[in-house]
């Protein structure tokens, strides 16, 4: 998967608030479709599963995927896989 710079393609605040978590993340979900924790985190996002609830809160169909990843060390982790579905229902503030 290439590397992108979410925050300068989207010239976003530099900021580590919720509300900047969120603005990268579903910017990452719409261009990609998908994203797992690690990626997430390699974005800022340090809470990716909280991020995701709360944009299923605000009607964003996220679904959810359980894979198995080796770190750099070759351990083996359950992490999570969003994947982006569009919208439930029209959608109160991101």
């Amino acid at each position: 998967m290439k590397k992108i710079n979410i925050r300068k393609k989207e010239n976003l605040k530099l900021d580590c608030s919720a509300s900047c978590q969120r603005q990268i993340l579903l910017s990452h979900l719409k261009s990609e479709g998908r994203i797992t924790v690690t990626e997430g985190r390699g974005l800022g996002i340090m809470s990716v599963p909280a991020r995701v609830l709360e944009l299923r809160r605000r009607g964003y169909d996220i679904v959810t995927h359980w894979i198995t990843e080796h770190d750099r060390f070759g351990i083996c982790h359950k992490n999570g896989l969003y994947v982006y579905r569009g919208l439930k229902k029209e959608v109160k503030n991101a």
